[in-house]
């Protein structure tokens, strides 16, 4: 099962999301396909607004990671996640693809929402 862990480093307050499936790997930010942020951010439903850009991003990021290249779903719901999820994470966090296919699935149809399987490649 595909997992999201993030954690926030108290003395210098920089951030750290990795990809748990992928052995460890930190999430990309993917800023070729959407740039809000250089930095992820979470866990403020009320941030100042260069905040919210890092929540976003780590919105838009973990949508993109788990849904795939070929997705819609996260060009279609960065900004709900964002608004729903990433603003009530606590400092450490781990997300599981079944909590974020329960998002994908309150959104849309579930036809819609399968994940795609192969390489991040257009055909």
């Amino acid at each position: 099962m595909k997992a999201y862990h993030g954690w926030k480093h108290p003395e210098d307050d920089s951030s750290n999301v990795m990809c748990l499936y992928d052995g460890g790997k930190p999430l990309p930010m993917y800023l070729e396909e959407l740039c809000y942020s250089r930095k992820f951010d979470w866990g403020d439903p009320d941030p100042p607004l260069w905040l919210r850009f890092g929540a976003v991003q780590l919105a838009y990021a973990l949508l993109r990671d788990y849904t795939g290249y070929r997705s819609k779903q996260a060009r279609k719901y960065y900004r709900a996640f964002a608004d729903q999820v990433i603003s009530s994470l606590p400092s450490t966090w781990t997300l599981t693809e079944g909590q974020i296919d329960a998002f994908l699935r309150r959104m849309g149809p579930p036809c819609a929402l399968k994940r795609i399987a192969g390489p991040d490649i257009l055909p």
